[in-house]
């Protein structure tokens, strides 16, 4: 069975500030978390990334992207936030990219 909730980190930690999301999910591995919380390293995942949310109740996604912004500034957006925008200024460095799928 799987956990009703997850949190993937996206990114390549050889590409500098793009490994944000693995780098979280390793640190937070370190941490005791409930067990109905599943951690994923999702790297570059893709399409993949349809399977993992599959059955979710609640889904945390932690990525890197370019988007006009100082480094380090943290966006959070919404589900029904992603669906209803295509958010065309914002780069990100997988193909295709987290907001793509989302809206699958």
């Amino acid at each position: 069975m799987i956990a009703p909730n997850v949190v993937i980190g996206l990114g390549n930690v050889l590409r500098g500030d793009d490994g944000i999301g693995p780098r979280t999910i390793t640190e937070l591995a370190r941490t005791p978390l409930p067990d109905d919380v599943e951690l994923i390293d999702g790297g570059n995942a893709g399409l993949t990334l349809l399977d993992w949310l599959e059955g979710r109740v609640t889904a945390i996604i932690i990525d890197a992207a370019s988007m006009n912004r100082a480094p380090g500034t943290v966006v959070r957006f919404k589900c029904d936030g992603v669906i209803d925008n295509d958010h065309s200024d914002v780069r990100g460095t997988h193909a295709p990219n987290a907001f793509a799928v989302l809206r699958l």
